[in-house]
């Protein structure tokens, strides 16, 4: 099976204020299956636009179900969001979906982030951004 997903955009992530001269990157990873791939990071803004698309083969030993493969995408501010530049990267927000193998190309859906989990702590159930994706 093949997969192509397009990450087109995220818009009102969790953006604290910056003192850093520079603002931080916001970049997606995409996990489908077995297979990672990211896009580029987009500087100043948290609503950034990517407009990338990723082509994935999938193995049938990779699927969920039969005939089904689960999609994650997670969004990262680069530096661990303290706009030092000094390492890490602080996860905003992700989400999953499954995507069946005999699907037909869909325009693309807003999905919303679900915020990281810190333990001990109780969810709020409030999203933290939107992401914008197609197959």
């Amino acid at each position: 099976m093949r997969l192509f997903v397009h990450v087109a955009e995220a818009r009102g992530l969790a953006w604290p204020p910056s003192r850093a001269a520079s603002p931080p990157g916001v970049y997606a990873k995409i996990k489908a299956g077995n297979h990672k791939s990211r896009t580029r990071a987009v500087t100043g803004t948290p609503d950034p636009v990517w407009n990338e698309e990723f082509a994935f083969w999938m193995g049938e030993d990779e699927e969920e179900e039969e005939g089904t493969v689960e999609l994650k995408l997670s969004v990262f501010r680069e530096g661990g969001g303290d706009g030092g530049g000094g390492g890490g990267a602080e996860l905003l927000g992700s989400m999953r979906v499954y995507v069946e193998e005999e699907a037909e190309a869909k325009p693309p859906i807003c999905l919303s982030l679900q915020p990281r989990r810190h333990r001990g702590a109780k969810s709020k159930g409030k999203d933290c951004g939107i992401v914008s994706l197609s197959q």
